[in-house]
């Protein structure tokens, strides 16, 4: 499901640094990404985009590291289940499409009241929570993840296109349902695959002769024992083992206000109805 590529240590560039150049964990994680769903392949760039920029990737080419960063922070999110009702409205690409439609045109109002202002923030916030929008890409595809109970729902809209209407990715819009477990088994099974790769990047950079390039042999072995803490922590958040029950007893992680939810989706679609 989740597959991706590393450069080669050798055509990875360092970050500047004032006057040096570092190389580091995160930058050793340079390199393609994208997701295999239902036929889709999420993050691949279209020929005629790749003929036009020039380009010479296929996928989406930047730190692996980002798009784990981004992805895992929804985690707390994902896990929670959403009522039925909300899930019929948003497991569909176009229904999310029109409701993020109904907000723009609500937001395009010359005065927009408190009380709407709110509704326009309640409405779209708890969808936002479970998307990821990897705003470093150019025209980056939405990803949204939508769980009822033991299933979830995966809602991606890519129809991004450049200035000259030539469209970004191969994927457009889609969705997808599966069950929420075998989802944290790809996720798992991800997780694996990348230490696994990193591994072998950090011993090979860990070889190299980087000549002025400044690198920490210690800390890129200690930032790989963490990420491999990290990937069993997000898990655990995932499967809402004993460490995430913790933070929903504690308050950190309070619950959805769902009802609160329900009544801003509403005040879109009467505010739509009423423009019709």
């Amino acid at each position: 499901m989740i597959k991706f590529k590393l450069k080669n240590i050798d055509n990875i560039l360092p970050f500047e640094s004032e006057e040096n150049q570092v190389m580091h964990w995160f930058a050793l994680t340079d390199g393609e990404y994208w997701i295999e769903i239902k036929g889709a392949t999420l993050f691949e760039y279209t020929d005629d985009i790749i003929h036009y920029w020039g380009g010479e990737y296929k996928y989406a080419d930047y730190q692996i590291i980002r798009f784990i960063e981004d992805f895992t922070s929804l985690f707390f999110n994902i896990t929670e289940s959403v009522p039925g009702d909300l899930f019929e409205k948003v497991k569909s690409a176009k229904l999310l499409k029109e409701i993020e439609e109904q907000r723009q045109i609500w937001m395009r109002e010359e005065i927009v009241s408190d009380d709407k202002e709110m509704a326009i923030e309640e409405s779209s916030r708890w969808i936002m929570d479970r998307t990821l929008d990897s705003w470093h890409l150019i025209g980056g595809p939405k990803i949204s993840f939508f769980r009822h109970n033991e299933k979830v729902a995966i809602v991606w809209i890519a129809d991004e296109v450049a200035d000259n209407r030539i469209p970004i990715w191969t994927a457009q819009t889609g969705e997808v349902e599966m069950d929420f477990e075998d989802l944290i088994l790809q996720i798992e099974d991800f997780g694996r695959r990348f230490l696994a790769e990193m591994e072998k990047q950090v011993e090979n950079a860990l070889k190299r002769d980087w000549g002025a390039i400044i690198i920490d042999m210690v800390k890129l072995k200690e930032r790989q024992i963490e990420m491999a803490e990290d990937f069993n922590y997000w898990i655990k958040i995932l499967r809402q083992d004993v460490l995430f029950q913790e933070l929903r007893k504690s308050g950190a992680l309070p619950e959805t206000n769902w009802q609160s939810v329900r009544e801003s989706l509403g005040k879109l679609n009467n505010n739509s109805s009423s423009k019709g």
